[in-house]
């Protein structure tokens, strides 16, 4: 019984783990995009001619998504999934066969039941990631394109908090 507890509240720990190192990713690469589009803004009229305004775009939307989820997460993932297996095997060496079987096959259904139950709501959350893209794709343009009114005007701290809150929730 007490293994039982002990075993739902590791896979409590583990979602919220889970939780927070993804929403920890994700700010990462918001400040990042942020970071990456301020300092486009603060580039001369003269230096922002010369660079490309679709490359600085296609960074801050794509690339900086590709680093998320190709770098950033799953580091964080093999991080905490190498320290649940050698906590699982260290006390699973102590039961015999047949035990771990049974809590593999209790694992699998619980993580299977817990997909079932999130995909909508991951579907639903990538609809949102793609709309507020879309949103920070057109601040971006709009920046770029008016440079010079930005320029004159001294507005980039405008368009820096209007990109911050298009990928805002």
């Amino acid at each position: 019984m007490i293994f039982c507890l002990i075993v739902g509240s590791s896979a409590f720990i583990r979602f919220l783990v889970l939780w927070y190192q993804t929403s920890l990713a994700f700010n990462i690469g918001k400040f990042l995009g942020s970071a990456i589009y301020k300092s486009s803004l603060r580039q001369s009229y003269e230096s922002l001619l010369g660079n490309s305004s679709d490359e600085t775009i296609a960074t801050i939307s794509f690339k900086i998504e590709r680093v998320i989820k190709d770098i950033i997460l799953p580091a964080f993932v093999l991080c905490t999934s190498i320290v649940s297996l050698v906590g699982i095997v260290i006390v699973l060496s102590f039961i015999d066969r047949n035990v771990t079987f049974f809590l593999l096959a209790t694992f699998g259904l619980i993580y299977l039941i817990i997909r079932l139950l999130t995909r909508r709501k991951v579907i639903e959350n990538g609809k949102i990631i793609v709309d507020k893209s879309t949103e920070a794709i057109k601040v971006a343009r709009e920046g770029y394109l008016g440079f010079k009114e930005i320029v004159l005007s001294d507005s980039r701290g405008f368009y820096g908090s209007l990109f911050d809150r298009a990928y805002s929730k």
